[in-house]
């Protein structure tokens, strides 16, 4: 049964085939709770070396770059989205073919603007960072080439 009132709003409603309101109310008022505590949980177990598979794989250095731009894309897409909605001329009627398409143009296009904010903002920061702290001894300084 489902008790996700934001998913079904007829579960608000008594009826024969719903759940007791106490366990409805538990539901709701424990699920997001349990959930954080969840991905607690597996953050606590892989900092302490029991994360197994799960530690390996959320461990992988491709993930670096990628949590890099998509952290950016995070910052940015609210305004890219304002921008894309101030554009609009006349009313719009919202459908799945035009929420599906705005949706795959905010995404494009905050993509791309995220990956030029990260080369043109963040890597330079992340470099200057790294040489202040290696020369307070705080970090490793960048290794020099030998060729």
């Amino acid at each position: 049964a489902n008790y996700n009132l934001l998913e079904d709003v007829k579960v608000a409603l008594p009826g024969p085939e719903q759940a007791p309101e106490a366990v409805r109310a538990i539901y709701n008022g424990f699920a997001k709770i349990s959930w954080g505590l969840s991905v607690a949980w597996v953050i606590l177990a892989c900092t302490k070396g029991a994360g197994g598979l799960v530690n390996s794989i959320l461990s992988w250095s491709a993930w670096v770059p990628l949590a890099r731009v998509q952290y950016c894309v995070y910052l940015l897409h609210r305004t890219i989205i304002y921008i894309l909605n101030s554009w609009a001329e006349d009313k719009v009627r919202y459908s799945h073919t035009v929420f599906a398409t705005q949706f795959i143009a905010v995404l494009g296009i905050a993509t791309f603007a995220a990956f030029v904010f990260v080369i043109l903002f963040e890597a330079p920061i992340v470099q200057l960072e790294k040489l202040l702290f290696g020369s307070l001894g705080l970090g490793r300084m960048p290794q020099k080439r030998k060729d």
